[in-house]
């Protein structure tokens, strides 16, 4: 049930969100396309990361894997922010 009612905010507050981007003018699709594939290979990198790491440094450093993931994420989100910024007009050279 709880499932349920996070996904139900997570549907509300995303509609929210693009009925204030549509009505700003500021919406594209491309750019949601690049922040959902970026988010994807984050998720994916992280997952794979977490399960290598699990494997090679082994349980008693959990601590540690947790730690080199928290970063990733981190660094990734940063990343992934940076690529979408949107990028300044140029102006006549």
């Amino acid at each position: 049930m709880t499932e349920l009612i996070i996904m139900l905010l997570v549907l509300a507050v995303g509609f929210s969100a693009y009925a204030q981007a549509r009505r700003q003018g500021v919406w594209s699709w491309r750019q949601f396309a690049k922040a959902m594939l970026g988010a994807a290979v984050l998720i994916a990198l992280a997952i794979g990361l977490m399960i290598w790491l699990g494997k090679v440094l082994g349980p008693e450093r959990a601590g540690l894997v947790t730690l080199l993931e928290v970063f990733l994420i981190v660094a990734g989100v940063s990343v992934l922010a940076l690529w979408l910024r949107p990028k300044p007009p140029r102006g006549p050279d």
